[in-house]
């Protein structure tokens, strides 16, 4: 039994989908928990659902958008809170060089960090984190960081769309292509039949042919001994 995917989709349909989509992306921008939830995963997934009809594209785009911006806002706000309660706080041993080299580059390369930092599951989930205990600018953060999810949202939920269509357009050239088997494997057992009968045929036909001389040279036979 073949699954219809657009129908299937179109089951997902509801406001409440937006809530928990965006519920899902803002909680992959906070860690711990962050680390374990694939924001991308429900961000494509909520754009083929809005390419099935279930739900509004740009809705599904802006839903992303604010779950992730808010998430990160809330990420730096448990980092803040962090280093007021750890002034100085620094991990031990190696970590602590590179907890000190991370935090003086993401002073000075905030924009470089937030936006490709947005592309990496570990990294999303850590920045928001690391900028607020390193005590960054909070409206220079939370600039960039608006513009990073301005570029990723719509890009992850178009991969959505894309996917669900060539989902859509793969389904029904598989169809096509089974039908054109089914026609084939018909039109061969057609073929291979009718062969078979005209043997079969052209066999029978001597012996038939056969019988016919014999019971004529035997009636001959008959009517000259009656003479």
């Amino acid at each position: 039994m073949e699954i219809d995917i657009h129908a299937f989709l179109v089951g997902f349909g509801g406001n409440w989908l937006y809530f928990v989509l965006g519920g899902f992306v803002g909680l992959a921008s906070v860690a711990p928990p962050g680390w374990f939830v694939p924001a991308q995963t429900f961000a494509i997934a909520g754009g083929a659902i809005a390419s099935a009809g279930s739900t509004s594209l740009p809705l599904t785009i802006l839903s992303v958008f604010l779950g992730a911006t808010v998430g990160c806002a809330i990420g730096y706000g448990i980092g803040a809170w962090f280093s007021i309660r750890r002034p100085g706080w620094t991990p031990r041993g190696r970590l602590g060089k590179w907890w000190k080299y991370s935090a003086a580059m993401l002073e000075q390369r905030t924009g470089v960090a937030v936006v490709t930092g947005r592309w990496n599951s570990a990294l999303r989930a850590c920045v928001p984190n690391a900028a607020g205990i390193s005590r960054v600018g909070w409206k220079r953060f939370l600039a960039w960081n608006a513009l990073a999810c301005a570029i990723w949202s719509p890009v992850v939920v178009s991969v959505g769309v894309l996917a669900e269509r060539a989902a859509f357009v793969a389904q029904a050239g598989l169809s096509l292509v089974s039908a054109l088997v089914l026609l084939g494997v018909l039109g061969f057992l057609l073929i291979s039949y009718r062969n078979w009968a005209a043997r079969n045929l052209s066999k029978a036909q001597p012996e038939y042919t056969s019988d016919i001389v014999v019971s004529s040279e035997m009636r001959s036979k008959s009517e000259g001994d009656h003479r």
